[in-house]
């Protein structure tokens, strides 16, 4: 398994973004987290399993949603 660091920066920018979704629909801010969170857990599962799209950066994007993790640095637990 690998060891996922969520930065500062991505924190802030997970937080906006389900607050944007909070005012939206009901329920669709907690989808939104729950996409974010299998995602997660997907990467530290097998990050290799994302493609490539600069240098040593992978991405898996959520489904349904217009966003993207990225995988910057990858380290063995």
């Amino acid at each position: 398994m690998y060891k996922v660091k969520v930065y500062d920066e991505a924190e802030l920018d997970l937080e906006e973004a389900y607050q944007w979704y909070e005012t939206q629909v009901n329920q669709l801010c907690s989808e939104f987290i729950r996409k974010v969170d299998y995602s997660l857990s997907s990467i530290q599962k097998n990050s290799l399993a994302y493609p490539l799209i600069y240098q040593n950066v992978r991405r898996k994007l959520l489904s349904r949603f217009p966003y993207g993790l990225f995988d910057l640095h990858l380290t063995k637990e």
